[in-house]
């Protein structure tokens, strides 16, 4: 039980018990001391009395006879409240003189009677009420006159007692209150420091360097608390300096690691677009001519059909279809051709707003909104312009068909030393994760009108024009409550600044690859 108790309780337990032990002994020293002094001064008062008594009685009867012992015995036991009676016997032990109003008890003459060779004689009466009386006899005159009798009750003396036990008692315990008080502080200069150690290890250990040991005093423990302050603040440096170390370290090879990642995705892209080109270009021209003989054929019979049969409706369903996948065939064709890239220098910025005029009805059909922040000190880029036009079109079509209806749809241009940025952003419902991957497919869409190869065909020319092409996206379920992030698509094409501006702006320069 004792073990199970914290150090501050042991401490207090312990000079408790020590008190109180020290204060059992005062109590039972004082008790015994007091007892024996009391006891023996009252004696010793009695026994004055008794021989005062005994002197005035000689006188009394040698001079003035027996009349005045009355008055005095009774005067005398008047003057001392421990006087419990008094007699006075004569030579012949006849009773000369008593103080009991009732009569004199008999059998207290028995009780008290003594040896006249004695000077004091002094004896223990116990009376029918449990009372204890030292009857105190001195001879008169030898005891050749008589013997004075003083009855002296032991109650005053046991009530000096009880009275001063009490009063050490009292004192014993404001000597332990007291004491416990001076222990409870004293223990708490020396036991709150420690609390404060332990405290501080149990953070230390659980990897939390904030805490310190705040003790100022000139002694061994603030010494002890300052050592204790400077070990957390090296501990949290090394600390601090290994999670920096590994953060760099894993930033590192994390960038490696993507950097790696993306030339393996565009050797895998390039490899997979240049097969599939190879069978686009095939299966297109194969599927071309018997797409256009049933295309002539469908609207040859049209024309003789009645406008309101329910076979003119079905025949209107296949011209649609018809037209549907001859657009597919010429993606085909556009994806899989490698045409004439006609290079000039041009002004981005005119390139985006030929653009912006383009798609323009299609963006007010859908009340989307165009913002552009376009860089006043673009430089003139070397490019394909129907190629990088045709670029951007693809992007803020997908951009405000994912919008569907209400939106906002933002173009930034910026340069830097080595490139120029066009970035296409807008507020649509975003890519989900698990598509991303897949985005630059030939023939992957999640619409039902999509053919699936516009972003190919946008990876193809960005590549031809030595730049690239970045998708970010933000799926609205992907980070479903989250008020930090904004949904939507960031389109975000490079192109490389190359060479001086020629004296005619526009001017075509063939470049076949």
């Amino acid at each position: 039980m004792f073990n199970k108790l914290n150090l501050r309780a042991k401490i207090l337990l312990t000079v408790v018990s020590c008190i109180t032990i020290i204060a059992l002994l005062f109590i039972a020293i004082s008790y015994s001391i007091f007892s024996k002094t009391l006891k023996k001064g009252l004696l010793q008062k009695g026994i004055t009395i008794t021989n005062n008594l005994a002197l005035r009685t000689t006188d009394m009867v040698l001079i003035e006879g027996n009349l005045t012992l009355g008055d005095m015995v009774f005067e005398t036991l008047k003057n001392n409240d421990d006087i419990k009676y008094i007699f006075i016997l004569n030579s012949n032990d006849n009773i000369i003189v008593h103080t009991f109003k009732d009569g004199f008890p008999e059998e207290l003459l028995a009780a008290t009677k003594i040896d006249t060779d004695e000077k004091n004689n002094i004896q223990l009466i116990e009376t029918e009420d449990g009372e204890y009386i030292r009857d105190i006899a001195i001879p008169i005159y030898g005891g050749d006159l008589g013997i004075v009798h003083a009855g002296f009750s032991d109650e005053l003396m046991h009530r000096e007692i009880q009275k001063n036990l009490i009063l050490t008692i009292e004192i014993s315990i404001a000597v332990i209150i007291f004491g416990i008080i001076i222990s409870y502080f004293l223990t708490g200069m020396f036991v709150k420091p420690l609390s404060e150690f332990l405290w501080a290890t149990r953070r230390i250990s659980k990897g939390k360097f904030d805490r310190r040991i705040n003790i100022t005093t000139n002694d061994e423990i603030g010494e002890l608390a300052d050592t204790f302050n400077k070990m957390i603040k090296d501990l949290k440096e090394y600390r601090d300096q290994k999670e920096e170390y590994s953060k760099t370290l894993e930033k590192k090879v994390e960038e490696k690691t993507m950097e790696l990642r993306k030339k393996d995705a565009l050797l895998i892209q390039t490899d997979k677009l240049a097969s599939i080109g190879l069978l686009a270009s095939g299966v297109a021209h194969e599927l071309n001519n018997p797409l256009g003989s049933i295309f002539m054929n469908v609207n040859l019979v049209m024309e003789t059909m009645d406008k309101d049969s329910a076979i003119y409706e079905d025949l209107q369903k296949i011209d649609e279809d018809t037209q549907r996948c001859k657009r597919i065939v010429d993606d085909l064709l556009c994806f899989s051709r490698q045409q004439e890239l006609k290079l000039a220098y041009y002004n981005i910025n005119e390139i985006i707003n030929r653009t912006i005029n383009f798609i323009r009805h299609e963006a007010d059909n859908r009340m989307i909104d165009i913002e552009t922040d376009l860089g006043p000190d673009i430089d003139d880029i070397y490019v394909d312009r129907n190629h990088l036009q045709q670029v951007l079109v693809n992007i803020m079509m997908n951009g405000i068909q994912a919008m569907d209806k209400a939106g906002k749809l933002t173009i930034i241009t910026k340069n830097n030393d080595s490139e120029n940025i066009i970035i296409v952003r807008d507020t649509g419902c975003g890519i989900p994760s698990k598509n991303m991957y897949k985005i630059y497919d030939p023939f992957f869409t999640t619409r039902e009108e999509g053919t699936g190869l516009g972003l190919s065909i946008c990876y193809g020319i960005m590549k031809r024009l030595n730049g690239s092409i970045e998708i970010e996206s933000n799926f609205e379920k992907d980070h479903k409550g989250s008020s930090n992030r904004e949904r939507g698509t960031v389109a975000i094409l490079r192109l490389p600044v190359k060479g001086p501006v020629p004296d005619k702006r526009g001017e075509d320069e063939v470049y076949e690859d």
